[in-house]
């Protein structure tokens, strides 16, 4: 936004422009490099870094995150992994976290016949359902906790591995 400090991405792939120049001459200052192609290449890593920050930290501090590495861990279980020591180690990687990722959701153990797998309960929506296939995530929490947790159930009998 103007005044924010932030520079449109677009007024820098015009190797003319006067926001490119300054970001340029303004890296030059700061790193000390000497050769044109350094500074350039300085200047796209930091604000490649920058922008990616910005996106990163949307996505981990409110619910992708929190469901990504949920994930993981619970895939594990049904692909074969050991459940007690996944569901362990899924509780140390929750408690180290530095994001309170029980706020998010949370990993549930299920049993049913004879399997058992942790499961993600959701507490934020991803928005799948809004895609064309106008469909819900296993793991939508637009659903209550009973009907996920029933569904879970069956992916457990039919031995199938949901998103």
């Amino acid at each position: 936004m103007p005044g924010e400090d932030w520079i449109a991405c677009d007024r820098l792939l015009d190797p003319r422009s006067a926001e490119l120049g300054r970001i340029l001459e303004a890296e030059r200052r700061a790193s000390g490099q000497v050769s044109d192609h350094a500074t350039a290449l300085t200047v796209m890593a930091v604000y490649a870094g920058t922008v990616t920050a910005a996106a990163v930290l949307a996505w981990a501090v409110e619910g992708g995150v929190a469901h990504g590495c949920a994930a993981a861990f619970c895939i594990a279980g049904r692909r074969g992994g050991d459940v007690d020591q996944l569901e362990s180690a899924y509780k140390t990687f929750s408690a180290v976290s530095t994001i309170d990722l029980d706020r998010l959701g949370k990993v549930v153990r299920l049993t049913a016949d004879d399997r058992e797998g942790l499961f993600y309960l959701r507490d934020t929506c991803c928005l799948y359902y809004t895609s064309m296939e106008e469909t819900k995530c296993s793991s939508c929490c637009l659903d209550s906790v009973d009907q996920r947790i029933a569904n879970y159930r069956r992916v457990l009998v039919e031995g199938v591995v949901p998103h």
